[in-house]
């Protein structure tokens, strides 16, 4: 009887001895430079905690590895807040950022109403409200339009000020309203009930959501006008510090909402100089729910939160098989025979098969989603290879992960499907410290400390692959 957990086990073993050499070590990086810790001291970037973020420095350093220059595209395909694109356009290159969530979107768009505004004039505004409070005196109020998941999320107090704070931040100029908006949209987490924890909003004892009684306890809840007020005077003062910046030296952020795998194809050939992203990770967490505050604030219902979460790159055990009949063949067979190419991968799927068959999966789920999210990647690395430039490199941030007691070399499983599809892998950064697997992992199967990469691949200056 074939011991599926063996078979799947030695197919890693043997990807990892023999790719071993495209494993580098790199001290130069560490967590905080892979996540968004370094951005908390960065002026406008420290503005909405965005904790699914890469750094600006680590873009910077890239860009530098690169020797990147003024005038070129950089692509980011899981733009997140746009941190690479954002880089790309302060240092004279264009930005070009793929979000599907509105979360991200409505960050990078915020940034280019700002390179547009009169920063001085945008300063003024903000002092003069954070001296003068004229929302508390504001007798009309927008309503939070609840999900399900995030009823109740405030202390009445700070619902009925961030309502009157709503409708008076509208009733300003165009430009003010959306940095007055924004400034709201980033302080939700602190005045509420609940703080995002992984693959989903944890709760305050003090809450009354209507679920069991949690014995999580947040800490201080803000009262809304000191949270505020502590934001509009950090946005001040980082756009004060900014004033004598050559705002005409940056170009406007282009960004494409929805899905990557939509929108990549709409590029001309050949026409990005450099790729730098992180993708969701393998690893269950599902950001709809994440970021369910913000998104309810952005007016997403419901209906649109589930059409999220299915468009999604594959990471959660929610999604439903993709349908690709929308996607063109020609691409589509290149990413299905790219995808099949890996042993490894066929042999870990192969195990959780067996696993979930025997009842030992915690979620059948997890099949789909760890096959699906190879074959996204797959279709999305087809897609991007003839809109890079030759010679041009992609750089991808990625963790590896494990389930069952079996590691997933995300990094070197990715490197194979990236190689059969015309890409040559330069190498894989690995940070001197890796992650922990998750504590249920760990309760059964000890800690097992797991890579955390930066993989990078560059096209070939003559190409071989047609597509």
């Amino acid at each position: 009887m074939t011991n599926f957990r063996e078979v799947a086990e030695a197919a890693v073993r043997k990807l990892e001895s023999d790719r071993s050499d495209l494993l580098v070590i790199n001290s130069d990086l560490n967590r905080q430079l892979v996540s968004f810790q370094a951005n908390k001291a960065e002026p406008v970037n420290r503005w909405f905690a965005y904790r699914e973020g890469f750094s600006k420095s680590l873009v910077e350093y890239i860009f530098e590895v690169s020797a990147i220059k003024p005038g070129s595209t950089v692509g980011d395909p899981f733009a997140g807040t746009g941190a690479s694109a954002i880089a790309a356009a302060e240092k004279g290159s264009n930005g070009i950022a793929f979000e599907l969530l509105p979360v991200g979107i409505e960050i990078m768009e915020t940034w280019n109403s700002i390179q547009e505004a009169d920063r001085g004039e945008l300063v003024h505004a903000i002092e003069t409200a954070v001296a003068t409070k004229p929302w508390q005196q504001h007798n009309k109020r927008v309503d939070f339009e609840n999900l399900r998941i995030t009823e109740n999320a405030f202390p009445a107090t700070n619902d009925e000020a961030l309502g009157r704070y709503r409708s008076w931040a509208r009733s300003t100029d165009e430009d003010q309203a959306r940095i007055f908006s924004f400034a709201a949209f980033c302080i939700l987490e602190s005045i509420s009930y609940t703080r995002k924890d992984g693959q989903y909003l944890r709760w305050d004892s003090l809450s009354n959501h209507g679920r069991s009684k949690s014995t999580f306890s947040k800490g201080p809840i803000l009262d809304f006008d000191f949270a505020i007020v502590k934001k509009l005077e950090q946005i001040a003062a980082d756009l004060r510090e900014n004033l004598a910046d050559d705002e005409s030296a940056r170009s406007p952020l282009t960004i494409f909402s929805g899905s990557v795998l939509e929108s990549m194809p709409l590029l001309e050939p050949e026409s990005i100089d450099l790729v730098v992203t992180s993708p969701p990770y393998c690893n269950r967490y599902d950001y709809t729910r994440t970021y369910a505050l913000e998104l309810a604030y952005l007016g997403v219902d419901e209906k649109e939160i589930r059409r999220l979460r299915q468009a999604l790159l594959t990471c959660t055990v929610e999604h439903k098989e993709r349908d690709f009949r929308e996607f063109s063949a020609g691409p589509l067979k290149i990413a299905l025979n790219a995808h099949g190419s890996s042993n490894t991968l066929s042999r870990i799927v192969q195990f959780l098969r067996s696993e979930a068959a025997d009842g030992r999966l915690n979620n059948r789920g997890i099949v789909n989603m760890v096959d699906g999210y190879f074959l996204d990647l797959s279709l999305h690395l087809v897609q991007t290879f003839t809109k890079l430039k030759p010679g041009s490199s992609y750089f991808m941030v990625n963790d590896n992960v494990q389930y069952n007691g079996v590691s997933i070399p995300v990094d070197l499983i990715l490197c194979e499907i990236a190689e059969s599809i015309g890409f040559k892998t330069e190498f894989v950064w690995v940070l001197p410290r890796g992650k922990g697997n998750s504590s249920q992992q760990m309760k059964i199967h000890g800690r097992r400390e797991l890579r955390k990469c930066v993989y990078h691949w560059r096209v070939p200056l003559n190409r071989s692959q047609e597509i």
